[in-house]
């Protein structure tokens, strides 16, 4: 888990500007989402909306690389991890909602490598030939 100092975290969670800043910004949206779990409806399409957000924020700012794109499937992988980490469990509803938020998060991840990064390594292939043989 990144380390945010006190005068950043605000900002971080809208405009992060390292990949520490974006799992943190990532984390934030997960505690939040966790906070309200039992006064929303349907509150998964709306965190999946901001996660991308912040994912698309974090490509225009630092464009469009290997190490964006390294940066965002971690931070994400990572954030979701230490969520599930550091939530505490009480009973069978809240496990069942810590599994559909994780479930979320890997379909954003999917989405994101897929639109992205996909494209990002079809025009690499494309300039420089494919380096793996298969």
């Amino acid at each position: 888990m990144p380390y945010i100092k006190k005068d950043r975290r605000e900002e971080a969670r809208n405009s992060p500007m390292s990949c520490g800043e974006l799992n943190y910004s990532f984390t934030m949206l997960m505690i939040g989402a966790w906070q309200e779990r039992e006064n929303m409806i349907g509150i998964f399409p709306n965190f999946r909306v901001c996660v991308r957000d912040r994912m698309d924020w974090y490509c225009e700012h630092s464009g469009i690389s290997y190490a964006t794109i390294n940066d965002i499937l971690g931070a994400m992988a990572g954030a979701t991890m230490e969520f599930a980490r550091r939530v505490k469990i009480d009973n069978p509803a809240d496990a069942q909602w810590l599994h559909r938020l994780t479930k979320v998060c890997s379909q954003t991840i999917h989405e994101f490598y897929n639109e992205v990064a996909v494209d990002f390594e079809t025009k690499k292939i494309e300039e420089n030939s494919d380096v793996y043989p298969i």
